[in-house]
């Protein structure tokens, strides 16, 4: 980002975009940070007591922390998929690219759209009522405690993951190279995976 913001006097609005992105997930990410910071310090303060006067770490009447951890959870996702949105380089692929790979870089941008809002929609609505999430009378209910609502997780992430790098596959294969370009590609790739 830096070598592009320096030398090349007008950048695309993907680029841009990119970098909002990348400084948006950073962001989200500090959050998270700071709320688990101030989370465990909470925790650390009832190390000492026995287990069952507490919930979750911490004395019952402490427990709305977990309303923060609750919150806490979204910016995980947030982050995550910031961090994958940054890498949609619409200039770099369209310009040049055929119909099958502009056709997949869109595809992948709409399936990026709807795994966020999935995420978001697991971890707001798996419990009913939502204030089940931090209720400290019963049995605590969360999306991340579920093996259904990780499962659903798991393989969207991935999936996602693997969307984001069949684009520049997809448009690479449409690219002539020489010897030793392709093993250089390929040197790229197996040190990425």
């Amino acid at each position: 980002m830096v070598y592009t913001d320096i030398h090349l006097p007008l950048r695309s609005l993907s680029a841009n975009l990119s970098d909002i992105f990348v400084v948006g997930s950073w962001l989200s990410g500090l959050v998270l940070v700071c709320i688990n910071t101030w989370k465990n310090n909470e925790r650390h303060k009832y190390v000492h007591m026995p287990t069952g006067q507490l919930y979750y770490g911490v004395v019952y009447n402490m427990a709305a922390h977990l309303h923060v951890s609750y919150i806490s959870l979204h910016f995980i996702y947030i982050s995550l998929w910031l961090s994958k949105a940054a890498f949609m380089y619409f200039d770099l692929f369209l310009p040049t690219a055929s119909t099958n790979p502009r056709m997949l870089l869109y595809f992948t941008t709409a399936f990026a759209s709807a795994t966020f809002l999935l995420h978001m929609l697991l971890l707001t609505l798996w419990c009913n009522p939502i204030s089940n999430n931090w209720t400290v009378d019963g049995e605590l209910c969360s999306a991340v405690h579920s093996i259904a609502s990780v499962t659903i997780s798991t393989f969207t992430n991935v999936a996602m993951d693997l969307m984001i790098l069949s684009v520049p596959i997809a448009s690479l294969a449409a690219v002539r190279l020489g010897k030793f370009e392709v093993s250089g590609l390929l040197f790229v790739f197996l040190m990425g995976s």
